[in-house]
């Protein structure tokens, strides 16, 4: 019985670190990637500027799509700083979701929204609850506000679509706060690269920050453990996992807080799906099939200079609930979209993000936490001995610390960060500190959310409370 044992448990850990091998020398590489993309797209940039292209007759319209939900706290600050935002012609489409609240009347006041009897309200063509108003600002003339029944992100986004006129549509959280330019940039990219079905930003934590005007006007990093952690996954996620897998063609996702999608295309597709947890993730794997399966655009791109900046939790409670939905919404898309997986027709998508997706951010959970209860009963029945214990913690350590290091290392050229140096010395104290608290407990959420998604329960998510950007508090159902 020991003899068998302990050849499970000595496999088991073996595997694991090789498994570990073969994850991190894949992010590893992917940082390379992201290093020499980020240095071409410097150079292409210093031969080219943002000031005449969007003059040209064939520079795609843009309709910017807001989806508010009891966002009464931060919804003017929001509007007023999309209006601001750097494009000719630009469209902003602000979709009351059917708050609570006083969300619309907020908008009616600041804005002086009267209903537009000519703006369709019938919008067959694309799954959404009823709308049941569509207002024009007589202030600005290129704002329009949806109001419909309440029906989840999903729904309003579609609402939004159907109302909007431009040839992309740019979807945004309300609470949002978009870089002056970055329209700018993310449209050009779909006039240099036509085969791009959307293209994506990046979004960096705006805990912390003093935002005037719907604008960034001081950057910096809140103190707090679980905004300065946030702030280094963030930069991590962006700049290693998006920025690594244009090269490869394996991007599948485009943040649901700011990104720039083919209008056409994702009403040919039907929209977003009301019944999929991971809305964005589902839609963006739907618009890269379709144009794989018609001959038209199938790319999806990452942009690291666009900026947008979106509050994240600061409370255990909340960013629990955020992430158990995350995770979730991801088994459910790569579980809806499991015959593209590795099927060859789909090439760098099939077999980057989708392969990838699977190998290690469904299942690593489960193989991480199969190799660490392992290391922990080998170690304490004198299987594993003490020394491949400690090199196998201390390997893992210093690998993740150095993978954080080299992304930050990566955003700073990137962005051209104005952070302060303490601030950038607070996020390295971060990305030193998290693997020793922070993973361990967000692999216990994504075990979590495996075991939820298996049994299908339809847990209640949760709030997301917001601070606003002057502060005061407000408490948003998500009921999508």
């Amino acid at each position: 019985m020991i003899a068998w044992l302990e050849t499970v448990l000595y496999t088991t850990a073996t595997l694991a670190l090789g498994y570990f091998l073969l994850v991190n020398g894949t992010y590893s590489l992917q940082l390379l990637l992201a290093s020499r993309e980020l240095k071409q797209r410097r150079r292409r940039l210093d031969l080219a500027t943002l000031s005449w292209w969007h003059r040209t007759p064939d520079a795609p319209t843009v309709s910017v799509i807001a989806p508010a939900y009891n966002e009464s706290v931060t919804i003017v600050d929001s509007v007023e700083g999309m209006l601001t935002l750097e494009y000719p012609g630009l469209e902003v489409v602000v979709v009351n979701d059917g708050s609570p609240d006083d969300t619309l009347a907020c908008l009616v006041e600041a804005f002086g929204l009267v209903p537009d009897p000519h703006a369709p309200t019938d919008l067959s063509d694309l799954p959404t609850r009823p709308v049941r108003t569509v207002y024009r600002s007589r202030l600005h003339a290129n704002l329009v506000v949806v109001d419909k029944d309440n029906g989840g992100k999903a729904d309003a986004l579609n609402a939004g679509i159907g109302v909007a006129s431009g040839d992309l549509f740019v979807a945004l959280d309300a609470d949002t706060v978009v870089a002056p330019d970055a329209l700018l940039r993310l449209a050009r990219a779909f006039l240099e690269s036509p085969g791009n079905v959307a293209v994506g930003g990046t979004i960096q934590p705006v805990n912390g920050d003093e935002v005037r005007d719907g604008r960034v006007v001081n950057k910096a990093i809140d103190r707090r453990w679980l905004s300065a952690v946030q702030s280094v996954e963030y930069v991590r996620a962006f700049f290693i996992g998006r920025l690594g897998w244009n090269r490869l063609g394996g991007n599948v996702i485009i943040s649901g807080a700011f990104g720039a999608f083919h209008r056409a295309t994702a009403i040919a597709v039907g929209g977003y799906r009301n019944d999929s947890i991971g809305e964005d993730f589902e839609l963006v794997v739907r618009m890269r099939r379709h144009g794989y399966d018609t001959g038209g655009p199938s790319r999806v791109q990452f942009l690291p200079d666009p900026v947008a900046y979106t509050e994240t939790p600061i409370s255990r409670a909340v960013l629990r609930h955020q992430r158990l939905r995350w995770h979730r919404g991801l088994l459910d898309t790569l579980w809806t979209h499991r015959d593209a997986i590795f099927r060859p027709r789909y090439r760098g998508m099939a077999f980057g993000g989708l392969g990838f997706m699977t190998g290690v951010e469904a299942l690593g959970p489960i193989v991480e936490a199969l190799g660490l209860v392992a290391l922990v009963l080998g170690f304490s029945l004198g299987i594993v001995n003490v020394e491949f214990a400690l090199l196998y913690f201390a390997l893992a350590y210093l690998w993740g610390v150095g993978l954080s290091v080299g992304a930050l290392a990566v955003e700073d050229r990137a962005t051209e960060s104005e952070l302060r140096v303490r601030d950038r010395a607070w996020q390295l104290v971060a990305a030193i500190t998290e693997p020793v608290w922070y993973r361990q407990m967000s692999l216990w959420w994504r075990l979590r959310a495996t075991g939820r998604w298996l049994r299908r329960d339809q847990h209640e998510w949760g709030t997301m409370t917001r601070a606003g950007f002057g502060g005061g508090t407000a408490d948003r159902p998500n009921p999508s």
